[in-house]
C-alpha cells in the first residue's frame, strides 16, 4: 500500500480497514464473512522535498545545461534511500541518473553509453555549482 509525502501510513491503513468494514456491513454475505486486511510484504515510508529546493534547481540547471533540454522534475511512486536522507538525515535528496524510469530495476535492465555519459556531466555541473566551484 502507497502513501503520499504528508500521508501517515498507520492512519492510511486504518482508513483502508474501515472502509472495508463499512463495505462489508453493507453486503449481506460480506457481514456474515467479513474480510481479514492484512498489510504484508515491502514498505517504504514516502519522502519529498520542494520541487524549489535549490539542490533541484541546481540540478535543472546542469540538465539543460549540458543536454539543451528542459528538465522534467517529477514525484516517482517507488521506494528509495532518499526517504532515509529526507526524513531522518535533514539532507536534501533527489533521484537522478542515466535511463529511463520504466528501464529502472526491470529485468535485463540497461542504459545507453551516451545516457551515462550524459548524466555524469549533469552531476559534474551540479556538484560545481552546489560547491561554488563553477567558472
Amino acid at each position: 500500500m502507497g502513501v503520499l509525502p504528508g500521508e501517515s501510513p498507520k492512519t492510511a491503513q486504518r482508513q483502508l480497514v474501515d472502509y472495508v468494514r463499512y463495505v462489508s456491513e453493507a453486503d449481506p454475505w460480506l457481514r456474515g464473512n467479513p474480510p481479514k486486511v492484512e498489510f504484508k510484504g515491502y514498505y517504504a515510508e514516502p519522502a519529498e522535498i520542494p520541487a524549489d529546493h535549490p539542490i533541484v534547481l541546481a540540478l535543472s540547471k546542469s540538465f539543460e545545461e549540458a543536454t539543451g533540454k528542459e528538465p522534467v522534475v517529477m514525484g516517482h511512486d517507488g521506494a528509495a534511500d532518499t526517504r532515509f536522507l529526507i526524513n531522518y538525515g535533514e539532507t536534501p535528496s533527489v533521484i537522478f541518473g542515466p535511463g529511463t524510469i520504466s528501464q529502472m530495476h526491470a529485468t535485463n535492465e540497461w542504459v545507453s553509453v551516451e545516457d551515462v555519459i550524459t548524466s555524469v556531466k549533469v552531476l559534474a555541473l551540479t556538484i560545481l555549482s552546489w560547491c561554488g566551484l563553477e567558472g
